[in-house]
């Protein structure tokens, strides 16, 4: 066989694979990638009309974020003059009568005394359904005294019920109970 036929066969062959490619992506691929492109766009302009929707939504919500921070922010504290160990122990005792049973150890670790306020450091430990030291928390941190965890670990301990409603858990932490002698 001569180069030149050989070459033409060769050539032909190329031609056909080549034409073959050609067809499937013209005939096959790409209306099967149009239609997905397609079904996208009318998602993207159904997604477009909604966009005052989406506005209204959007500036709602920071509203309530901006309510919410207003009341956070206007909240008030007490300082007390001096933070004797006795009066939060009893105040403690007050949120656990709001919270729920917890037991609570309290060990004071000692003061801290920068002139002008301070605070007095205690540890918690003890046992809770996960619901009341949940709230105990919550009352810590949203009372009317200025407390602040430095450190907070627990554990589950049991499960009261196979759905999880009732967890008991032991916990451990570190608190902060400020006090300032600067009246205002």
């Amino acid at each position: 066989m001569s180069y030149i036929i050989r070459n033409t066969i060769v050539l032909g062959v190329v031609l056909l694979i080549i034409l073959g490619m050609g067809i499937y992506f013209t005939m096959i691929a790409m209306p099967k990638k149009m239609e997905g492109i397609t079904a996208e766009v009318k998602r993207i302009e159904n997604l477009l009309q909604n966009t005052p929707d989406l506005a209204n939504e959007y500036n709602s919500r920071i509203a309530y974020r901006d309510s919410m921070k207003n009341r956070w922010e206007t909240r008030d504290k007490e300082f007390p003059p001096k933070d004797v160990s006795g009066q939060t122990y009893g105040y403690f005792n007050s949120i656990i009568g709001l919270s729920g049973e917890v037991k609570m150890n309290m060990i004071y670790k000692g003061e801290r005394d920068s002139g002008k306020y301070g605070y007095n450091e205690y540890n918690l430990k003890g046992e809770a359904l996960f619901g009341n030291y949940y709230r105990f928390i919550w009352y810590i941190e949203n009372g009317a005294r200025l407390f602040k965890i430095t450190n907070i670990k627990f554990n589950e301990l049991e499960r009261k019920d196979s759905l999880g409603n009732h967890v008991l858990v032991s916990y451990e932490m570190d608190l902060n109970a400020y006090y300032s002698t600067n009246p205002e």
